[in-house]
């Protein structure tokens, strides 16, 4: 304190202001710290804490209920952040009065967005969104993908709706506890519980009293509660469907167990596709064009009934009337198969179009192109671009997947951004072999950050033929932590002895430290 230029506090006052900082804080130090730090000019006078506590208590007001920090916190943020915060606030005032969002949706939408982007312009997208397209589940599209509140207006215009209406990804099940709750006190037995929810889409995005509790309500108007459950374990993706789609299930009745067991062709096959017509409210110019010989060289009930219990009916619809062939394929050697990847993967079931006719090696890369958009937010260019320099063979395209998801906590902290622009500035980095190579360079890498040194860019380290990774290494000055070095490796000078470092590359790493007897046969070797 009294090393900071233009502060001159007495000792009388600096006993005052620490005990109104004390009885703020309960009796924690750490406030203070951070004060007597960072804002010492706070300390001159009790009465400099006060105004700037109370213009700070006057302005939370009409956002107290969003707002998460205690005196203290509120007192020692700065301007900017505390504006910040403030401005989040507002958001999720706005966000519940638009959407009706609950506490636990409102702080989950915000923990996802850009801080650089939001909330900028929030009531402009929110009502851009809400009157484009009546379609459109505009809180369940963000729930889904959060970050749409961080795109510009522009963005946003230029995004299909149908990205909008169904996202790639499942959202996080905010409610899932109780969604799982419900169903079990409506009787649903667990096993069945855990197929419902893991399944679905929507349930255990919002509160089931918001989603579930009114689509139960409307099928017990007409159906039996053990009708119920066994129809919607039969079909996990019931509760998917909106409250307009039910009722136009509820008008139809249960499915009739006579017409689902008809196998045989001709007029079996023509109640088979009125069921269907009937399932997803085809009109006749769809239903010509999904069948238009009213004749199937096979039986489609067992791939109807596979696909619907997979895929939502709207999301379905599209598919079939997209790719009308779907239903006469093979359900065990084409359907199952890629549906199963396309679950493997984490993609949208509704994909099924887009793969179910490609060859295995396509259906991989599509797959595995969806995961780097999703993820990492790469543009198709991008992700196409990044598949052609690193996929080689089958085995390639198996484990690639598996090298990114090794990568991400382990050489990059969990940070995507760092690793999008690792990937998109050095691709190669993805090509070594994940046990062989791969892993023990990090473990190489992440004993030099520990040690001390300054180790930032893994992509040019993780692509080196070997001997370039042992040279690079031995560009160091120095194993000690006190000689840490700013410099990349490669701009380093070679003066360093080759025993500190010998055979970098066996796939598990000998570790010693500096004064050790097996120091020289170590395959690293740490400072103390």
């Amino acid at each position: 304190l009294l090393q900071v230029a233009g502060v001159s506090i007495s000792d009388a006052n600096l006993k005052e202001s620490v005990k109104f900082l004390l009885s703020l804080s309960g009796g924690s130090l750490k406030g203070i710290n951070t004060i007597a730090l960072d804002k010492p000019h706070l300390l001159l006078s009790t009465q400099a804490l006060r105004e700037r506590m109370m213009i700070r208590e006057t302005l939370c007001r009409k956002v107290k209920q969003y707002w998460d920090f205690d005196e203290m916190a509120t007192l020692v943020m700065s301007e900017i952040e505390f504006e910040y915060q403030l401005s989040l606030c507002d958001a999720k005032m706005l966000l519940h009065k638009k959407l009706n969002f609950t506490r636990k949706e409102l702080d989950f939408v915000v923990s996802q967005q850009v801080r650089k982007d939001f909330p900028i312009d929030l009531a402009a997208k929110l009502d851009y969104l809400m009157s484009r397209d009546v379609s459109v589940d505009i809180e369940i599209a963000i729930l889904t993908k959060p970050k749409l509140l961080s795109h510009t207006i522009e963005k946003l215009r230029s995004i299909p709706r149908a990205l909008l209406r169904r996202s790639k990804l499942k959202a996080k099940l905010i409610y899932e506890e109780e969604t799982k709750e419900m169903l079990l006190a409506f009787g649903f037995s667990s096993i069945d519980v855990t197929n419902i929810v893991s399944r679905s889409r929507i349930l255990g995005m919002r509160h089931p009293q918001m989603i579930l509790k009114p689509k139960l309500e409307l099928l017990l108007s007409t159906w039996k509660k053990e009708d119920i459950i066994t129809h919607a374990s039969a079909k996990p993706l019931l509760f998917d469907k909106s409250l307009a789609e039910l009722e136009l299930l509820v008008k139809k009745g249960l499915p009739s167990s006579k017409t689902k067991n008809k196998a045989s062709l001709g007029a079996g096959n023509i109640h088979q596709m009125e069921e269907i017509k009937a399932e997803l409210n085809l009109t006749e110019a769809e239903f010509e064009h999904m069948f238009p010989n009213r004749q199937l060289g096979r039986d489609i009930m067992p791939t109807w009934q596979y696909l619907s219990t997979q895929v939502d009916s709207e999301d379905l619809k599209e598919a079939l009337l997209s790719e009308p062939r779907i239903l006469s394929l093979s359900l065990s050697k084409r359907i199952k198969p890629r549906m199963e990847l396309l679950l493997v993967r984490g993609c949208d079931p509704a994909d099924i179009v887009s793969i179910v006719l490609l060859s295995q090696k396509k259906a991989d890369e599509f797959c595995l192109q969806c995961y780097f958009c999703r993820e990492f937010e790469l543009s198709q260019k991008q992700a196409d671009r990044l598949l052609r320099k690193v996929l080689v063979d089958k085995q390639s395209r198996n484990c690639l997947q598996q090298k990114v998801e090794y990568l991400l906590p382990n050489a990059f902290g969990d940070s995507r951004k760092k690793i999008k622009d690792a990937m998109l500035k050095n691709p190669l980095m993805l090509k070594p072999a994940l046990d062989q190579t791969i892993k023990p360079r990090v473990e190489v890498l992440q004993l030099l950050r520990s040690a001390g040194f300054n180790v930032t860019e893994h992509g040019p380290l993780l692509s080196m033929r070997n001997s370039e990774f042992t040279n690079g290494l031995l560009l160091y000055k120095s194993w000690s932590p006190e000689q840490t070095v700013d410099k990349p490796l490669t701009a380093l000078p070679t003066n360093i002895h080759a025993a500190a470092v010998k055979e970098l590359m066996p796939s598990s790493l000998a570790i010693s430290f500096s004064d050790d007897d097996n120091r020289d046969v170590a395959t690293v070797v740490q400072w103390r």
